[in-house]
């Protein structure tokens, strides 16, 4: 039985009255003098009383016997909260209905945008607690699709030292909105890339004329580029200037000049790729920045290698690549033995008649501007029947 205080004093309280009215029925008559404070009047009203409060306490002991009705649930920080079923207002009538569930305001997360699936996971590299000059073969597990496919190739993936986890993370969101908004932050991005050299000397950037979506947009990327300890100092003056200062820090040169994209790439892939295919079944695995040997030990770094079911993809990401750059690269990537449709470019600075050309230069590998980057991985998924 319950052995909570409350039910155990109430309890015994109206036990204590239905002892009393009973006690008032089965009394004598009165004696014929005043009453004092200390009798008991009895009436057929008392005796309706007791029986009321005799069926009350049966239910509570029954309702006592069975501790799951009353015991309340222990919450963690991110469970349901429910109110009381009673109404919290005193002077309403017993007319009372449960309040709703409330849910509690969950706990900020880091999201790159509102409309935007997190990182997908890859598939875990073991690495070394130190560097090593060495690099090992990583083990591959049966679960992988694109370790498997490379192993069956005679291809092995060398194991490298990855990021702080929270520090990768502000650099992709540096990239991720780079990414996006590419057209309105060039002309200040490029203007960071001219000023990379380390002491960086402050420069000047006017939104004078800007409306207030590119305003919005430069702003927020200085401010991503300052959480990422990518510029030491930014300042921003409004009406009428509307100047943004800047002093880059001198880190990460390598990231700004281009290999920002790479990110881009991976974070818009799967964004991309997984709304396709949703529902259909397909598994999506992706494995960014690979660095490989071949069996005639060539040695060069994949930047992204994803894949969809049993179909593995091969994607690079280049700023402004030239068609001997291109000519290069997918010689390098032949013993891949990849068709030449599951192959992605992702480019930059290139108008869609330059990726035009390029691609037919090329025997048809698929080149993409952010703006159709959607519509060329569509395409690619339907030729593979993947969707």
């Amino acid at each position: 039985m319950n052995k909570n205080p409350a039910f155990v004093n109430l309890l015994a309280s109206l036990n204590k009255l239905v002892n009393l009215t009973n006690r008032a029925d089965n009394a004598p008559p009165p004696l014929e003098q005043a009453p004092t404070i200390t009798e008991e009047p009895s009436s057929p009203e008392l005796q309706r009383i007791a029986i009321a409060l005799e069926r009350m306490a049966t239910a509570l002991e029954k309702l006592t016997d069975n501790p799951k009705s009353i015991e309340q649930p222990n919450h963690t920080e991110d469970a349901w909260i429910t109110l009381p079923l009673a109404s919290l207002n005193h002077h309403s009538s017993t007319n009372t209905r449960p309040l709703a569930a409330v849910e509690p305001v969950p706990k900020p997360t880091t999201t790159l945008s509102p409309t935007v699936e997190p990182p997908p996971a890859s598939v875990a590299i073991a690495t070394p607690d130190t560097p090593t000059s060495n690099p090992q073969p990583v083990q591959i597990t049966e679960e992988s699709v694109i370790l498997t496919y490379l192993k069956n190739r005679g291809i092995t993936v060398n194991l490298t030292k990855p990021q702080e986890p929270s520090y990768q993370e502000k650099l992709e969101r540096v990239a991720f909105h780079l990414g996006q908004n590419y057209t309105i932050c060039k002309e200040l991005y490029q203007q960071i890339r001219s000023n990379l050299t380390k002491p960086g000397k402050l420069f000047t950037y006017s939104l004078k004329g800007a409306t207030i979506k590119p305003n919005i947009m430069v702003r927020e990327f200085c401010r991503l580029l300052q959480e990422a300890e990518l510029t030491e100092e930014t300042s921003y003056q409004g009406a009428p200037e509307y100047n943004i200062q800047l002093r880059t820090t001198g880190k990460e040169q390598k990231f700004l000049c281009g290999s920002w994209l790479e990110y881009y790439a991976k974070l818009e892939i799967a964004r991309i790729v997984r709304s396709y295919i949703t529902n259909t079944g397909q598994l999506y695995e992706a494995l960014p920045n690979l660095k490989i040997t071949f069996q005639d030990n060539r040695a060069t770094e994949l930047d992204l290698l994803f894949a969809v079911g049993m179909q593995v993809f091969c994607v690079e990401a280049k700023m402004r690549p030239s068609q001997a750059d291109l000519t290069k690269y997918l010689d390098r990537i032949k013993s891949l033995e990849l068709d030449k449709k599951a192959l992605l470019i992702l480019v930059a600075d290139k108008t869609e008649e330059e990726c035009q050309q390029l691609s037919q230069a090329l025997g048809n590998v698929t080149i993409a501007r952010f703006d159709c980057l959607e519509e060329k991985i569509a395409s690619m998924l339907t030729d593979q029947s993947l969707i």
